[in-house]
């Protein structure tokens, strides 16, 4: 977490969270004396997606640097048209390029980029724009039916 930034004292913070984790356990109703946990979060913490994102974070930070020094290059597959015609045909799926809209969303190979979502965040500020003038511009009486 140093590399990607994060100053030492949220990185204590961190820490802290991770190793002042204690539990008890109820036998037959009642609770045993609290003890530490050993190793790391438990699922269901709130710390594990924003954990696991920095792992996420870090492991790709990682692979960038082995791929910029030549230790490490992709895999193509070499697949021809042919082959993936009668792939498609044989699962009845059809054969598209990006970009294509899928459930009325667009799908682009660059979605981390805010331009691919645009489209979206636009469709998404006008619905909530129309919600909000029909919400506020209510001009009859209000009635409260029992």
């Amino acid at each position: 977490m140093e590399f990607m930034g994060f100053g030492l004292k949220w990185r204590n913070w961190i820490l802290t969270c991770l190793k002042s984790a204690s539990i008890s356990v109820l036998v037959n109703g009642s609770p045993t004396n609290e003890f530490k946990l050993e190793r790391g979060v438990r699922q269901g913490d709130p710390l594990s997606p924003f954990l696991f994102i920095l792992a996420a974070e870090g492991l790709n930070a990682l692979t960038k640097v082995a791929v910029k020094r030549g230790l490490f290059s992709g895999v193509e597959i070499g697949v021809d048209k042919a082959n993936v015609e009668h792939m498609a045909k044989s699962f009845g799926c059809n054969i598209r390029t990006l970009p294509f809209i899928y459930l009325g969303l667009p799908i682009d190979a660059k979605m981390n980029k805010f331009d691919s979502w645009k489209p979206v965040i636009d469709k998404f500020e006008k619905r909530l724009s129309d919600w909000k003038a029909r919400a506020l511009s209510f001009g009859g009486r209000l009635t409260l039916v029992k």
